[in-house]
């Protein structure tokens, strides 16, 4: 386990730097030896499968098994978020994993809203992470005006300085351009 362990640090290493091959060559050694050593539904075999396809998401051209692989991890979120003991960040990370599966075919932002609306009225805060997700699904469901509120109270939510608000500003900021698109569209003069 704990080479499996710097093997995975190696991997997200190496995505970071860009080398997308070499990090999903080794993703995909890394969640073999897990399902070999651990078990197909082991909590760490899953994070093995998150890392691959995110590595995957920043490669357009996905190998043909990428869908087996997203709804293998959909349906163990599913499975991990129904569990009545179960708590606000695995159901947040399903609601995710609804808006950024691929392909996209396999992405249900309706119902990711739905989830995190739940969680959100679950929680005892408006955690910037949940607050994020929220307006990653009203945008792909259309409300953008919506999308734009809850991404700047994400941004003031988060800590300063950190990187999730740098994450959440680039949202944001194409979630405004998208407003100015679509108001063009509709031929709104006020602009």
């Amino acid at each position: 386990p704990y080479t499996l362990l710097a093997k995975s640090n190696v991997a997200a290493m190496l995505t970071e730097l860009g080398q997308l091959e070499r990090a999903e060559t080794m993703h995909r050694e890394i969640l073999q030896s897990r399902r070999q050593i651990l078990g197909p539904g082991h909590p760490q075999t899953m994070e093995s499968l998150q890392n691959l396809l995110e590595v995957l998401r920043k490669d357009v051209n996905h190998d043909k098994d990428v869908k087996l692989l997203q709804q293998e991890y959909l349906a163990y979120l599913q499975r991990a978020a129904t569990n009545p003991e179960a708590g606000l960040r695995i159901k947040d990370q399903y609601a995710w994993e609804l808006l950024v599966a691929i392909p996209a075919e396999l992405r249900d932002p309706v119902k990711a809203r739905q989830i995190i609306e739940e969680v959100l009225q679950e929680s005892d805060e408006r955690l910037p992470q949940y607050l994020d997700t929220y307006a990653k699904a009203c945008f792909q469901i259309g409300d953008i005006a919506r999308a734009i509120e809850l991404e700047r109270e994400a941004i003031e939510k988060a800590p300063a300085e950190s990187t999730l608000r740098i994450k959440f500003a680039r949202r944001l900021k194409k979630y405004e351009e998208s407003a100015i698109v679509q108001k063009a569209i509709d031929g709104d003069p006020s602009d």
